[in-house]
């Protein structure tokens, strides 16, 4: 259990009142791929068990693990709680590096299930500090803000992003991270972290455009998002809005499938990277490396009424995505449907690059659990919908 996985690293006397939240020790979020795990514990601590070739379980070593393990450095230094050691390139290379630091929020890539084994994991302190480990070979990690010779260097030791890599010139010492996102999977991962000021940055895969930074190379340090609709707009912005919600596809390949959106408080959605299977609702059904206003439904700025997004599927060639329209409850869907996943009703399986909507009218309540059976669940009422494969 939780509590005996507490226990053994600590005395015999823990109690309630020993946790900020007074409770016995317990798991608060679990994320989870296609062989890894992570836990966050209401301690603050984190653990993490599955495949770990590239240091992604974050004690120290680079072999799967088939028991928890807690991230912070080998099972001696951490129950030992040995002082962390950097090497020459100052990261991480001995003790427990996280020996002082309470976790708030965990993030890993793969977390759509494609068969891809490895990938990043990323965590956020109660101190606005944000953590990176695991495979590094596209720049995911953001360790090129340490050091350039760590830029496609993979972790297994939790090493801390400076927040001066945050830096902008209303903040020029850099600044808290409030959100954070792990991307991709496998060797195609990428990362997004959203800052105090409302400003999003991204850095590691980029071969699709999916950060939305205009081109399509790899950053090995967090990069503010700064043209937005190619208008020298930012996220956080009284034009854009603030980030509600960010969508990414797991692609788990080494070619250019990546894709993103970003659901905003004003509306609005925005999208970027592979749009081979036309899911944005542009046409012609060309990829886009800038984050561009999607091309019909509810989040146009000429609608500006999506309640909730969801972009799913293997790829931007493989991808659906699904608008809900705060003003009528109803659903839009535009991309891949070999399988029928746009819910348009009939035997028609012709993916589409124009928003329709859905046969999903299914009022207040949705949310949506994103799985390869494509199933929605409707709130209280506790019904199941699904289309597709």
């Amino acid at each position: 259990t939780a509590y005996e996985i507490y226990q053994c690293d600590w005395s015999s006397d823990v109690c309630s009142s020993d946790l900020p939240d007074n409770n016995l020790p317990r798991a608060i979020q679990w994320e989870k791929s296609y062989d890894r795990n992570l836990v966050l514990m209401n301690s603050g601590e984190i653990f993490a068990w599955g495949y770990g070739a590239n240091g992604e379980n974050g004690d120290g070593g680079t072999s799967n693990r088939n028991y928890p393990v807690r991230v912070g450095g080998a099972l001696t230094a951490v129950y030992a709680n040995t002082n962390p050691t950097t090497n020459a390139n100052g990261a991480y290379n001995a003790g427990h590096a996280c020996q002082a630091v309470r976790f708030k929020r965990i993030a890993m890539s793969g977390g759509s299930g494609y068969s891809s084994s490895g990938g990043h994991a990323m965590a956020l302190d109660e101190n606005g500090q944000l953590w990176t480990w695991g495979n590094n070979s596209r720049g995911q990690l953001g360790h090129g803000s340490i050091n350039s010779n760590l830029n496609t260097t993979s972790a297994s030791w939790p090493n801390p992003i400076p927040k001066l890599a945050f830096a902008t010139g209303a903040n020029p010492t850099g600044q808290n991270v409030v959100a954070m996102w792990a991307c991709g999977a496998g060797l195609t991962s990428w990362s997004f972290a959203v800052t105090q000021d409302g400003n999003l940055w991204a850095w590691g895969d980029n071969q699709a455009g999916q950060l939305g930074l205009g081109n399509t190379s790899a950053t090995y340090v967090p990069t503010l998002v700064n043209n937005v609709a190619s208008q020298g707009l930012q996220f956080g912005g009284a034009t854009v809005g603030n980030i509600i919600k960010i969508q990414t596809t797991d692609s788990g390949r080494t070619t250019a499938l990546g894709a993103s959106a970003i659901l905003t408080s004003k509306g609005l959605v925005y999208v970027c990277g592979n749009n081979n299977s036309g899911w944005m609702g542009l046409t012609p059904s060309a990829s886009v490396n800038i984050w561009t206003n999607i091309g019909g439904g509810p989040g146009t700025v000429a609608n500006s009424v999506c309640k909730d997004m969801w972009l799913y599927g293997s790829g931007g060639a493989l991808a659906a995505c699904m608008q809900r329209d705060s003003v009528t409850g109803n659903c839009w869907t535009a991309g891949y449907n070999n399988h029928g996943q746009l819910g348009y009703g009939g035997t028609g399986t012709t993916a589409s690059s124009t928003f329709a909507l859905s046969k999903m009218n299914i009022g207040e309540g949705l949310t949506y659990n994103q799985s390869q059976m494509n199933q929605i669940k409707v709130g209280l009422q506790e019904q199941y919908y699904s289309m597709g494969y």
